[in-house]
C-alpha cells in the first residue's frame, strides 16, 4: 500500500510519499526528507500511540523517507501517514490495496486530531488520482465536501486500523495486541484487540 501525507505550500500544497524500510539492527526510527521539528517529535507520539492502541510496535531499526526529499515538511498532520505506513510494512498488506492519502495528528492515547488544510489535500490528492483517505473522525464533514473519495475515519488509531483491514482485506499477522491489554473504557467503545 502507498501512503501519502499532505504539505500546504501557501493556498494549496504537495502530496509526500512517505516510505518505510524495516531492517534488523537496535530498534529506532529514523525520519529523512527534510522533516522540521513537529514531524521529528512524531517519532515518539506514533510508539506511544501505537502501544495505547494495544499494537506491539516493531523492534526493529525503521527508517521512514518522506519524498520529494527537497521540500521541507512541517506540522503534526504527518503522524498519521507515518504511523500507517509503518502498519503497511509491518504487516505485508497485499500489493491490491490501493494508495491512500493520510492527514491527522496521534495524541499519547491514540486518539486521532484533525490538522488545517483537509480541503486542500483532498483535491490534491484527487489530481493525483487517489481516491481514498484515511481522516481523523473530527475531519469527516468537511471532507464529505469533495466528491468521489472513500473516506475512512475513526476517532481513534486503534478503529481506523480496523477500518482499514477490514475494507481493504489485509491479514493481521504481525500486528497483534499487548499481553493484558485492554482498551480504556469510552476512548474506542465496541473496539477490542484480535
Amino acid at each position: 500500500m502507498e501512503v501519502y501525507g499532505f504539505v500546504p505550500l501557501g493556498y494549496e500544497g504537495e502530496l509526500v510519499r512517505v516510505e518505510v524500510d524495516l531492517r534488523p539492527g537496535i530498534p529506532g526510527m529514523d525520519i529523512v526528507g527534510l522533516p522540521t521539528g513537529a514531524v521529528r517529535e512524531a517519532r515518539e507520539r506514533i510508539r506511544i500511540a501505537w502501544r495505547r492502541s494495544g499494537l506491539n510496535f516493531p523492534q526493529q531499526r525503521i527508517l521512514i523517507n518522506l519524498s520529494p526529499a527537497d521540500l521541507p515538511k512541517s506540522g503534526s498532520g504527518f503522524d498519521l501517514p507515518m504511523a500507517l505506513a509503518l502498519l503497511a510494512a509491518s504487516v505485508s498488506l497485499p500489493s491490491t490495496v490501493p494508495a491512500l492519502l493520510a492527514v491527522g495528528e496521534l495524541a499519547l492515547d491514540g486518539q486521532l486530531r484533525g490538522v488545517p488544510g483537509i480541503l486542500s489535500a483532498l483535491a490534491r490528492a484527487r489530481e493525483k488520482g487517489l481516491l481514498v483517505a484515511a481522516l481523523p473522525s473530527v475531519c469527516r464533514a468537511e471532507a464529505e465536501a469533495v466528491e468521489g473519495f472513500r473516506i475512512v475515519s475513526a476517532p481513534h488509531f486503534a478503529p481506523l486500523v480496523e477500518e482499514l483491514k477490514q475494507q481493504q482485506g489485509s491479514t493481521t499477522q504481525g500486528v497483534t495486541a499487548l499481553p493484558g491489554y485492554s482498551p480504556l473504557p469510552g476512548v474506542w467503545p465496541g473496539w477490542t484487540p484480535r
